[in-house]
């Protein structure tokens, strides 16, 4: 029996940070996934949620109980997408 492996499919992913960035700064809450290690032969990716924090001054890039990263500038943002190789799925709007 051949070994299926799961894979991230069926979505529109996006890397378009400043477009996100745009989004998360309107109020949207937005899924995405992120490298969590490419330790392995494939790597394994975490379900993230990007959005305003509590106060609406910050942005972050986690999990319950796990933060990414969050910062204030776009160019916080655009590296912090990058490094964790962030992929977003586009809301429908």
């Amino acid at each position: 029996m051949e070994m299926r492996k799961s894979q991230i499919k069926g979505y529109d992913l996006s890397t378009d940070y400043k477009k996100l960035f745009e989004l998360v700064q309107n109020g949207y809450r937005i899924p995405a996934w992120v490298v969590y290690s490419d330790e392995y032969d494939e790597p394994i990716y975490d379900l993230v949620e990007v959005k305003l924090q509590y106060d609406g001054d910050f942005w972050d890039i986690g999990r319950r109980g796990y933060s990414y990263n969050n910062g204030k500038t776009l160019h916080e943002f655009e590296f912090t997408c990058y490094k964790i190789q962030l992929r977003w799925i586009s809301p429908l709007i």
